[in-house]
This record gives C-alpha cells, structure tokens and sequence, in this order.
C-alpha cells in the first residue's frame, strides 16, 4: 500500500511537470511579438549587398586615395566602366576670339587650369570671367617667370596652379599610358595633357595646329576608343572627341619657355586634378 501510495504520488508529480512544460510553452509562443527578430548565428542572405550597377558617368564620384604610381593601370581596370563624361564648364583660350593677342594665342595653359577649377569648385564660366581670368594668371606667370611665358611644361603648371589658387590636389604623373588615363578619369580625376597639337589634326585649328599645346580630358568612351575633351584650341572644343590612339601619340610634354623646340624625350606626362 505504502507503495503504491508513493508511485501514485510520482504520478502526479511528474503530470503537474509535463503539464506545466506544455502550459509555458505555450503561454511564451503566444506572448511572443509576431515580428520578434530570430536568433541569427550567421550572416543570411539579404545580408550581403547585391552587385550594384557601374554609371557611365560618374559625376559625384569621390577620387579616394591618388595613384601616385606611375605607368600602365593596375589590373583593376578591367572593372572599369565603358564610358565616363565629367561636366566641366568650358572656355576657349580667347573667349571673344582675340587669337592676334598674345596672352589669348598662347593661353591654352590658363584656360585649361581655369576649365579644371571650376569644375573642383562647381563654379559656372562666362566670357568675360573666363578673359579676365586668362589675362590674371598671365601676369602672375610673368611676375614668376620675369618674363612673358608662352608655353609653361606640365610640371610648371601644375605648380602655377598650387600657387595661384592656392590649391593642393593638383598631381604630375609620368608615362602614363591610355589606360593609364582611363583608370584616373573612372575613379573621379580630371586630367590636363599637354600636346604637339599638330598631331592632334584638329580640323578646327589654323593648321598646321599649335606645337606647345594643353587641353583637359573629362571623360572616354571605350566603345569607340575616343577620349573627350575640353579643348580650349578652339570654340568648337567642348566635349570635342579624339581617337584615343591619335590623342596618345599627340601626348608630349613640353618645354617652358617662348616657343622653345621639342625635346627628343616623347614623354608621356599629365596633370591630375582631384576634388578636396
């Protein structure tokens, strides 16, 4: 009896448990928000961010840290997209067609640097502020130089931009090759080339075409193998598209001075404009 008395009381005990278990179980699934987070042990699916789309044109794009390193792009550039156009206001090198002056005929350097700082400062280009502009940074290389300079080299431009507008995020990069050049311009550089512009035969030029010449890359099309430019040359040199190989072979630097003659050193060397 007094066994039996004890296994019936185990009974009980162990049905008040089990129904106490279903009691809570069920009592904590039903208090339980519809929209509780589960535990997640790792990441899901919706945690990984799709592959976004490459734009064209990356206007707003940042330039990030400055490939100081010279020559051919790294392997990266496979990734590049097939075509980018920066806005950059445009100016010819003599906005009202003073192209008997001087300080106009030879201005190409000036117009070019104003091109690619009213791009950085997202500033607008008139007629009269882009002559005005010119005939300033042409007293200043004059003061700098002691002299009238026509033709100032990539790295004395690149200089005369630091100093005049006193601004850092001006680069010179050697032998850069098209790639190169495409590789800056698809991370958000502006770049400012000079040339033997009688390569570059321009139809809108007084031909043969100017032998010191600079003009400002603001974008490529890989489908039809063009780089566009903003050639200040002439006033037809907005958006103006070179075949990227004829552009290549006009890519020289050159001396500064008043007309001085090309060296034999073909050297492939830009100016690299980035937003700070």
């Amino acid at each position: 009896m007094r066994y039996i008395l004890h296994g019936a009381i185990a009974a009980f005990a162990i049905g008040v448990i089990i129904a106490g278990g279903v009691f809570w179980y069920r009592y904590a699934n039903r208090a339980m928000p519809s929209d509780a987070p589960a535990l997640v042990t790792g990441p899901s699916i919706t945690d990984i961010a799709a592959p976004q789309e490459t734009k064209d044109a990356p206007q707003d794009a940042s330039p990030g840290a400055f490939p100081l390193s010279e020559g051919d792009a790294t392997e990266e550039d496979e990734a590049f997209p097939p075509r980018v156009l920066y806005q950059v206001p445009f100016t010819s090198q003599a906005p009202f067609g003073e192209w008997d002056d001087l300080t106009f005929q030879d201005g190409c350097e000036e117009a070019s640097m104003i091109m690619a700082m009213a791009w950085v400062r997202g500033t607008t280009l008139s007629p009269e502020g882009s002559k005005r502009s010119i005939e300033d940074i042409t007293r200043f290389v004059t003061e700098k130089f002691g002299a009238f300079t026509a033709d100032t080299s990539a790295e004395e431009t690149a200089q005369v931009m630091r100093d005049y507008y006193q601004y850092a995020g001006v680069d010179v990069v050697h032998n850069a090759s098209i790639k190169a050049i495409q590789q800056l311009l698809a991370k958000g550089f502006l770049v400012i080339a000079p040339m033997n512009g009688q390569k570059l035969h321009n139809p809108h030029f007084t031909q043969p075409g100017p032998l010191h010449h600079m003009l400002v890359i603001i974008g490529y099309d890989r489908t039809t193998q063009e780089f566009i430019t903003n050639d200040p040359g002439t006033k037809e040199g907005k958006s103006y598209r070179y075949d990227e190989e004829i552009l290549y072979q006009a890519l020289r630097d050159y001396p500064t001075g008043n007309d001085a003659p090309l060296t034999a050193d073909d050297q492939k060397t830009i100016i690299v404009v980035r937003k700070e």
